[in-house]
């Protein structure tokens, strides 16, 4: 590995470590939170120490990415031409003020112009962003496992990927019933 080969994502991948949780708020995926809270990283502290600043700062990044995914649906969507509220059998359902983004009752965004959003987010999404430290080398044989989500999480930080002989063989069920036969 080449002390240059530095840590660059595609704001896409940020899409996968969150999700749209209560209230439409972002909030980080289970894998993701799993990956921040618990101890699954390599025993060896300087993989550690790298992941861990890896997902510290893919956290910061995608805030910065979503302020700049809100601002293009701001851009794009209808919006409220004076402040109002929804009532049912006399209690206010939901309030908005002028400049508001108008959501349907389904919760769906409302466009002025949906083909240049999707134009506009794509760009967005293929913006690279260079995390600023060089790939983690780890030897998972010392540390505990990561799932399939987990390790599509942190593949883009890792040096180099695991090498066969350390991957565990998928055999389908009916071929494993011949092998031990």
């Amino acid at each position: 590995m080449s002390k240059s080969e530095t840590i660059k994502v595609k704001n896409i991948y940020f899409e996968q470590i969150h999700i749209v949780g209560p209230e439409g708020k972002a909030i980080l995926s289970k894998s993701f939170q799993t990956l921040v809270d618990k101890d699954v990283f390599p025993k060896e502290y300087k993989p550690r120490y790298w992941l861990s600043r890896c997902l510290d700062k893919a956290t910061q990044e995608l805030n910065h990415y979503l302020e700049a995914k809100r601002d293009l649906v701001k851009r794009h969507a209808k919006k409220y031409e004076k402040d109002g509220k929804e009532t049912k059998d006399g209690k206010t359902i939901r309030e908005w003020k002028k400049g508001d983004v108008i959501v349907n009752e389904r919760g769906e965004v409302e466009w002025e112009d949906f083909e240049l959003y999707q134009k506009e987010l794509a760009e967005l999404q293929e913006i690279e962003v260079d995390f600023g430290f060089n790939k983690v080398v780890c030897d998972w044989e010392s540390g505990p496992d990561v799932n399939q989500k987990e390790m599509a999480i942190i593949l883009p930080f890792l040096a180099e990927p695991m090498e066969p002989s350390k991957q565990t063989e998928v055999v389908p069920s009916d071929k494993k019933k011949k092998k031990n036969e």
